[in-house]
């Protein structure tokens, strides 16, 4: 993928009071890691119990932004097709949480990276629309449901290698490789949704029948 800055790696988790904390437990691993790596990289760890926090918190991380922070977003909650459950059991639509990544990604210079570690967290995708201002640089998360343990073992690869190696695809190809029980890791990034989009219009626009019509109605005589 096209090189992006990372300069810190926060983790913001809102679980359930029983379910075990993956993203704590991920952020300790990376703490060790950079320090043995000797990586200039900043872990930060956050819990995040309500809406409120959350987005109080998103706009901390724009303002860290703004003064030259360049972060992945690491989000570790519940989640379904349409968005994500907190810690309160409130849940928010990717629509509701879209204009303050918009802001982050405007912050970081569309540096933003999310990698999204729930259930289903692969539909964060749906955030980025043509028509409307990049979120982030990049999303990353499964298309499906997914236990605890394949979380923790598939994201501390991919980070294990981006920081080891300073290699983003490295880092992809080894969360790829890594098998799900339901479906699979999902990436996209912003450029390539775009990009994919003008071509299909310019190939439509260009296609003997449209063109026909463009001619017709800029050449059309009476």
């Amino acid at each position: 993928m096209t090189s992006f800055n990372v300069s810190k790696i926060i983790v913001l988790e809102s679980l359930r009071s029983t379910d075990k904390r993956t993203g704590e437990d991920l952020s300790k691993d990376l703490e060790t890691l950079v320090i043995h790596k000797n990586s200039k990289i900043v872990i930060k760890y956050h819990w995040i119990n309500t809406k409120l926090e959350f987005i109080d918190k998103l706009k901390q991380i724009e303002i860290d932004a703004k003064s030259g922070a360049r972060p992945i977003l690491h989000i570790e909650c519940h989640g379904s097709s349409d968005g994500i459950e907190l810690a309160d059991n409130n849940f928010i639509a990717w629509n509701d949480i879209k204009s303050y990544f918009i802001k982050i990604n405007e912050a970081t210079n569309l540096n933003l990276f999310i990698v999204l570690a729930a259930c289903y967290g692969g539909n964060i995708a749906k955030t980025i629309q043509t028509m409307d201002r990049a979120p982030c640089f990049a999303t990353l998360g499964p298309t499906d449901s997914i236990c605890p343990y394949e979380i923790s073992k598939t994201l501390s690869i991919f980070y294990d290698r981006l920081i080891s190696l300073h290699d983003g695809d490295a880092a992809l190809e080894s969360i790829f490789s890594e098998p799900l029980e339901n479906g699979e890791y999902y990436f996209q990034r912003a450029e390539d949704l775009f990009k994919d989009v003008f071509s299909r219009l310019i190939k439509k626009q260009f296609e003997p029948n449209e063109m026909a019509k463009i001619l017709e109605k800029n050449f059309h005589t009476p």
